[in-house]
């Protein structure tokens, strides 16, 4: 399982589940490294495209409203192209 490095991942009850299941083992993205979690690639796009337009009435409203953007987003759906700009780094 990939998982980011947040702590309630490395909880004695994750490690303890883990132990009962010896096939299943969890591999961390690097620390700052939110481009290689697509989870947050998703939520930039939701955050960038939505929530700045939307007012949300009630928690009810907001998990509708999501669901409803999934399902926009799913019938829309491309692959995402990587560009990665060229610039040197600085130290």
């Amino acid at each position: 399982m990939i998982v980011d490095n947040l702590s309630v991942h490395k909880h004695q009850k994750v490690k303890d589940g883990l132990s009962e299941h010896p096939n299943y083992f969890l591999h961390f993205t690097p620390t700052h490294a939110s481009l290689l979690n697509q989870i947050e690639l998703w939520f930039s796009i939701y955050a960038r495209k939505i929530t700045k337009r939307v007012v949300f009435r009630s928690k009810e409203d907001m998990v509708a409203k999501i669901i409803e953007y999934i399902g926009l987003y799913d019938k829309n759906a491309k692959p995402f192209r990587w560009i990665i700009k060229e610039t040197p780094l600085t130290v």
